[in-house]
């Protein structure tokens, strides 16, 4: 009966703790962690039960309860480290760290997203490294072009064989 609530309340994290030998007294405490979390949540207070499950090392659960509390950064740490980036990626949006959510967009190898982000945030010369980056050679010597960088475009040009925009550019 003690399992069996031990693994209802308590979570996978807190009953794998629980079972390995000698970690036993840490086991109880995370699923102490996780009853408290749990009547923090009843109650209202959402950001105390959040750090009640992030003492009992389960994520996900604090996760949820910082994006029920309104503290969506915290909650994208959380899900960028659990490996969650498109959730992480949304939250970041939503908080309006442009800048942080269009680098983890260009992490997982979404450019469209990362790219409206990173104008979003008014950072032109980060969507021009990113498409230098990639590969995007015209792409990349167009946005320098725009932004004044003309020797860093005539570079991109020349490179990607676009030499008659690169001799435009000289003249």
């Amino acid at each position: 009966v003690i399992l069996v609530l031990f693994f209802l309340l308590g979570g996978p994290k807190a009953l794998w703790t629980g079972l390995v030998p000698r970690r036993w007294r840490q086991g109880l405490k995370g699923f102490r962690y996780v009853l408290a979390g749990n009547r923090a949540a009843r109650k209202g207070n959402l950001v105390l039960a959040g750090e009640l499950y992030m003492k009992a090392a389960d994520l996900k659960r604090a996760a949820d309860a910082y994006v029920r509390a309104g503290r969506l950064d915290r909650a994208a740490e959380i899900f960028e480290y659990l490996g969650f980036f498109r959730e992480a990626c949304v939250l970041l949006e939503r908080c309006g760290r442009w800048e942080q959510a269009g680098g983890l967009y260009m992490r997982f190898g979404d450019f469209r997203r990362a790219e409206q982000c990173f104008e979003k945030a008014g950072k032109r010369l980060l969507v021009a490294d990113m498409y230098l980056s990639i590969g995007d050679l015209p792409r990349a010597g167009q946005i320098f072009q725009d932004l004044g960088f003309t020797e860093r475009a005539i570079e991109c040009f020349v490179k990607a064989g676009r030499i008659d925009k690169a001799i435009a550019l000289l003249s």
